[in-house]
């Protein structure tokens, strides 16, 4: 299964044809994707607490919320639905403190524009995306991530960017960790190595997430990029303002609690708590989604959400390594 982690090292580019949300389907929040509101029986469109090993309502997962420091919410990039949860969530969360909404949709690139979009009195979630040049970023179409911009905008909070600039990320692809000064390593967390079997299972899901397809000598700088992104993003949180919750909204592979963003967080940085969002894959049984869910480790709760057709990106990543056969 493509999800964020595929997202966000090669297949962006491939998630074209994402829907328009309307602007009803924006105020809306959550409800809008489900025929009946709130959600009592089936799996898709409900909440699973990882810790009771039950079914909880969102008004209780917003309450579960409200006094974490840092709350990561994990998205399949391209499906719409996740974004509006991602929106409701940010409204909701500890509304009368001041929150800080970082994205790793955004680079430090960006920054600089960011920060001039956040300084003007014009703001707004319809200006945002040609602000910060959205269009020429690879991410799939602004008007899917526009509800949590508005979310944000409309509570008061800081937007800023989660990833490191592009030359950056190209440096640890090239050369690995050792891109990176001594200093920056410690900085953020990188010096030690992942332990044995967190590293072997990063390392099976970079390659099933590039489709089999990757020349085995590409993996280990690959498994250094996702690394150096899951620490800058930590970083990132951890510079936010304390009095307030930081909410991460990024690919669920970058959420994931053994060995993503959460394990280069540090106790002493504040509670962090993972909200995983899951495509329910309709050719699965109930059965099965739950038994998988009862042995979740890796998310404190998981929101079922029905998962959206989509082109199969490993089509265009043959494509693309078969081009580049023919390129010599």
């Amino acid at each position: 299964m493509i999800r964020g982690l595929a997202a966000g090292l090669v297949l962006l580019p491939a998630l074209i044809g994402q829907p328009a949300l309307s602007r009803a389907a924006e105020e809306a929040g959550w409800q809008s994707w489900t025929a009946d509101g709130a959600v009592t029986s089936g799996v898709v469109g409900r909440i699973w607490s990882v810790e009771k090993q039950a079914f909880i309502e969102p008004s209780a997962l917003v309450e579960s919320l409200n006094d974490a420091r840092f709350v990561l919410i994990g998205e399949t990039h391209d499906n719409p639905a996740h974004h509006r949860l991602q929106a409701f969530l940010t409204s909701a969360v500890a509304p009368d403190r001041p929150a800080t909404v970082v994205m790793e949709m955004l680079t430090e690139d960006q920054a600089p524009a960011l920060k001039a979009f956040m300084a003007s009195p014009d703001r707004s979630a319809e200006t945002f995306g040609k602000a910060v040049s959205w269009e020429k970023s690879g991410w799939p179409d602004y008007a899917i991530y526009r509800p949590i911009i508005a979310a944000a905008l409309k509570r008061g909070a800081d937007i800023r960017a989660g990833l490191p600039g592009k030359s950056e990320t190209r440096a640890i692809g090239k050369e690995g960790l050792s891109a990176l000064t001594e200093g920056q390593r410690t900085d953020l967390r990188l010096a030690a190595d992942l332990p044995k079997d967190l590293a072997k299972d990063l390392n099976k899901e970079i390659i099933a997430s590039h489709c089999d397809l990757l020349p085995a000598g590409m993996v280990p700088n690959m498994m250094a990029v996702q690394r150096y992104r899951d620490a800058y993003l930590a970083e990132a949180l951890r510079k936010t303002p304390a009095d307030g919750p930081a909410i991460l909204i990024a690919g669920d592979g970058h959420v994931r609690k053994d060995r993503a963003v959460p394990f280069y967080l540090k106790p002493s940085d504040g509670a962090a708590v993972t909200v995983s969002l899951v495509e329910i894959d309709p050719e699965r049984s109930e059965a099965e989604v739950l038994a998988d869910a009862r042995e979740n480790i890796t998310a404190d709760y998981i929101w079922f959400t029905p998962k959206i057709d989509r082109e199969d990106p490993c089509e265009a990543l043959r494509k693309r390594f078969s081009d580049k056969k023919k390129d010599g």
